[in-house]
């Protein structure tokens, strides 16, 4: 895939690599330091898939799970004790 003159990419940072041919073929601040934050979830989601053989499997929320969230990204409100499944947790 190679991103085409007219096409528009808004990152303020990117790295585009072939990884078949092991060559860049386009680039935008590539040592600019950037948050990760799509990336992190993307790990956390596949880690958490390939570690559990049931996604319906429930866990009960504890308050030290809660304190490991920060406060700007607490946003679906979890209290102790609740239980949701992995795969909800996922959503």
């Amino acid at each position: 895939m190679i991103v085409e003159e007219t096409e528009q990419i808004y990152s303020k940072a990117y790295v585009l690599y072939d990884v078949t041919s092991n060559k860049l073929l386009h680039d935008l601040n590539p040592n600019e330091r950037r948050e990760i934050a799509s990336l992190t979830k993307i790990m956390s989601s596949i880690v958490a898939i390939e570690k559990t053989d049931n996604l319906d499997q429930k866990v009960t929320i504890t308050q030290e799970m809660l304190n490991t969230v920060p406060y700007d990204a607490y946003i679906i409100h979890l209290k102790p004790g609740e239980e949701v499944t992995i795969r909800d947790l996922l959503y």
